[in-house]
């Protein structure tokens, strides 16, 4: 989804939570999707072990943290 398109769900998203419309849910498992995707090209691109340990660590509390956002919506 393009970024574009994720930020009018998330406005619409606050509008809605705000009383200004329907509660819409943005679609967080896409989002962990990409992060996920991510990882798989981090995995296939950085060559260094330490560095890649690293930018996982990142990448997967990204995707956690959206997981958990998912469950909480």
């Amino acid at each position: 989804m393009p970024v574009e398109e994720w930020l009018s769900n998330l406005e619409r998203l606050k509008e809605s939570l705000r009383g200004e419309g329907t509660i819409t849910h943005p679609p967080l498992e896409k989002l962990a999707g990409y992060y996920e995707h991510l990882a798989e090209l981090a995995e296939g691109y950085e060559k260094d072990s330490v560095k890649l340990e690293e930018n996982l660590r990142h990448v997967y509390r990204w995707r956690d943290e959206v997981e958990e956002l998912e469950r909480m919506v």
